[in-house]
C-alpha cells in the first residue's frame, strides 16, 4: 500500500528584514494530518525541530530559510529569504585616553557611511557633534560611548572607550631656610 503525500508545507516569518541581531519568529502553518513534524535550516548554519520557532541572525546578508514538513510518511519543503542589513562598523581616534583633570580630550570619528552619532562622555553630558572635543571637570574612570547610525539602512551599534581622568597634584614644598648668610644651606621637601 501506498499512500499519497498529504503534507503541504507553509510558514511565516516576522520580520523579514531587518537590522543585526535580527530576532525573526517562525511560525508553521503546515498541513498534513497529526504527528507532523518540522525541520528548520536558517541558512546561517543553524537548525531547530521545533514546529514554530524563533531565531536571531547575529551578522548582516541574505538568508535562505528552508522547512522541511514530515508527518512520518510523507514530507514537503519550502522556503523564503531573510534579509539582514548589518551594523555600521564603527572608529574612533582619541588624543589620549589618559588626561588630568582639567583638560580637553580630543575625539575623531573614523567611522564611514553614518547618517548621524550620539555620544555619552559617562560624565552626564552628551552631543551630537561628529568630532567632539570634552573637558572632565572630576578626576575618575569615564566609560564613553558612540552610538553610530548607518546611512543605508538606519541601523545602530555602539562603541564603547574607558577615559580615565587623573586628578591635579597638591603640590607643596617645605624648605628648612627662607634667608640667610652666603654660603646658604637650604632643604628643601616636597
Amino acid at each position: 500500500i501506498v499512500h499519497p503525500n498529504t503534507v503541504s508545507a507553509f510558514f511565516n516569518m516576522n520580520p523579514s528584514s531587518g537590522c543585526a541581531p535580527l530576532e525573526v519568529m517562525f511560525t508553521n502553518f503546515s498541513t498534513g494530518g497529526s504527528g507532523l513534524m518540522a525541520s528548520w535550516d536558517f541558512g546561517d548554519g543553524n537548525i531547530s525541530n521545533s514546529l514554530s520557532t524563533t531565531h536571531t541572525f547575529l551578522i548582516g546578508g541574505t538568508y535562505n530559510v528552508v522547512l522541511v514538513s514530515n508527518n512520518g510518511c510523507s514530507f514537503d519543503t519550502i522556503s523564503q529569504t531573510v534579509t539582514v542589513y548589518p551594523q555600521p562598523q564603527l572608529s574612533i581616534s582619541i588624543n589620549n585616553d589618559s588626561i588630568c583633570t582639567g583638560q580637553t580630550i580630543l575625539i575623531t570619528n573614523t567611522s564611514q557611511g553614518l547618517s548621524g552619532v550620539f555620544w555619552n562622555f559617562g560624565d552626564g553630558t552628551t552631543s551630537t557633534v561628529n568630532n567632539p572635543s570634552h573637558l572632565y571637570s572630576q578626576p575618575g574612570s569615564y566609560l564613553l560611548s558612540l552610538i553610530g547610525t548607518s546611512s543605508n539602512h538606519g541601523c545602530d551599534d555602539t562603541l564603547y572607550q574607558t577615559v580615565a581622568v587623573l586628578p591635579i597634584p597638591d603640590a607643596s614644598v617645605n624648605i628648612s631656610a627662607a634667608d640667610g648668610c652666603i654660603p646658604l644651606d637650604v632643604n628643601f621637601t616636597s
